[in-house]
Protein backbone atom coordinates (compact mmCIF):
# COMPACT_ATOMS: atom_id res chain seq x y z
CA UNK A 1 0.00 0.00 0.00
CA UNK A 2 1.05 3.56 -0.69
CA UNK A 3 -0.54 6.42 0.67
CA UNK A 4 -0.98 9.51 -2.17
CA UNK A 5 1.63 11.86 -2.58
CA UNK A 6 2.96 14.75 -5.09
CA UNK A 7 5.19 14.49 -7.81
CA UNK A 8 6.96 17.77 -7.14
CA UNK A 9 8.60 19.85 -5.25
CA UNK A 10 5.64 22.39 -4.81
CA UNK A 11 2.85 19.61 -3.90
CA UNK A 12 0.59 20.96 -7.09
CA UNK A 13 1.04 17.70 -8.98
CA UNK A 14 -1.06 14.81 -6.58
CA UNK A 15 -0.78 11.10 -7.48
CA UNK A 16 -2.90 8.83 -5.65
CA UNK A 17 -2.66 6.60 -3.53
CA UNK A 18 -3.07 2.64 -4.62
CA UNK A 19 -3.07 -1.06 -2.72
CA UNK A 20 -1.49 -3.71 -4.65
CA UNK A 21 -1.75 -7.60 -3.89
CA UNK A 22 1.36 -10.40 -4.12
CA UNK A 23 1.41 -13.95 -3.92
CA UNK A 24 3.65 -16.79 -3.30
CA UNK A 25 3.90 -19.87 -2.31
CA UNK A 26 6.35 -22.88 -2.28
CA UNK A 27 6.31 -26.79 -2.17
CA UNK A 28 9.11 -29.05 -1.50
CA UNK A 29 8.50 -32.56 -4.12
CA UNK A 30 11.01 -34.79 -1.58
CA UNK A 31 14.29 -33.40 -0.63
CA UNK A 32 16.04 -31.76 -3.78
CA UNK A 33 13.44 -30.62 -5.95
CA UNK A 34 11.17 -27.36 -4.83
CA UNK A 35 8.71 -25.44 -6.31
CA UNK A 36 7.80 -21.60 -6.00
CA UNK A 37 5.49 -19.63 -7.67
CA UNK A 38 4.95 -16.05 -7.08
CA UNK A 39 2.40 -13.55 -8.72
CA UNK A 40 2.80 -10.04 -8.56
CA UNK A 41 -0.06 -6.98 -8.86
CA UNK A 42 -2.73 -10.04 -8.95
CA UNK A 43 -5.56 -7.81 -9.31
CA UNK A 44 -3.46 -6.04 -12.65
CA UNK A 45 -4.22 -2.86 -10.61
CA UNK A 46 -3.39 0.33 -12.75
CA UNK A 47 -1.01 3.15 -10.57
CA UNK A 48 1.92 5.15 -11.41
CA UNK A 49 4.49 6.43 -9.05
CA UNK A 50 5.20 9.28 -11.12
CA UNK A 51 4.36 12.03 -13.82
CA UNK A 52 5.16 13.48 -17.18
CA UNK A 53 4.04 16.16 -19.77
CA UNK A 54 3.15 15.93 -22.89
CA UNK A 55 1.62 18.72 -24.94
CA UNK A 56 0.83 20.53 -21.48
CA UNK A 57 -0.80 17.63 -20.10
CA UNK A 58 0.00 15.19 -17.03
CA UNK A 59 0.18 11.77 -17.50
CA UNK A 60 0.87 8.71 -15.32
CA UNK A 61 3.85 6.39 -16.40
CA UNK A 62 2.61 2.91 -16.43
CA UNK A 63 4.10 0.63 -13.92
CA UNK A 64 4.04 -3.19 -14.98
CA UNK A 65 0.72 -5.07 -14.62
CA UNK A 66 0.22 -8.74 -13.42
CA UNK A 67 3.53 -10.59 -13.36
CA UNK A 68 3.81 -14.41 -12.81
CA UNK A 69 7.13 -15.87 -11.76
CA UNK A 70 7.72 -19.67 -11.49
CA UNK A 71 11.20 -21.50 -10.08
CA UNK A 72 12.67 -24.76 -9.53
CA UNK A 73 15.09 -25.21 -7.42
CA UNK A 74 17.51 -28.49 -7.05
CA UNK A 75 19.36 -29.14 -3.56
CA UNK A 76 21.61 -32.38 -4.69
CA UNK A 77 21.31 -34.64 -1.47
CA UNK A 78 24.54 -37.30 -1.25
Amino acid sequence: MASSSYDDENNQQPLGGYALLGLRSGWALNREIKLELKVDNLLDKSYSRALYSHDGSQYGYREEGRAWMFGVTWTPWF
